[in-house]
C-alpha cells in the first residue's frame, strides 16, 4: 500500500510515508483542483475525533464525551 485517503462530507484524511516519491506525488494532485486550506499534521481533529501521532508512527485518538440530556418521560 502506497497511502490511504478517507473523506467524510467536507473532511479528508490523508495517510503515508513522508519519504516515499510515489505517495507525495500523489498526495500533491488534489491540490490543484481544489481551493484548500491549510494541512494540519501530527494533531488535528477529523469527525468529532482528535487525532495524535505519536512518536513510534502510531496514532492516539479522543473523542471527548458530550453530556446529552434526554427528555425522559417519568
Amino acid at each position: 500500500m502506497i497511502g490511504l485517503a478517507a473523506g467524510h462530507v467536507d473532511d479528508f484524511l490523508f495517510l503515508g510515508r513522508g519519504d516515499d516519491k510515489v505517495w507525495l506525488d500523489m498526495k500533491q494532485k488534489p491540490n490543484g483542483k481544489n481551493d484548500w486550506k491549510s494541512w494540519e499534521q501530527n494533531e488535528f481533529h477529523q469527525c468529532g475525533v482528535g487525532i495524535m501521532q505519536r512518536d513510534d508512527g502510531g496514532f492516539t485518538l479522543e473523542q471527548e464525551r458530550r453530556g446529552h440530556r434526554r427528555n425522559r418521560r417519568d
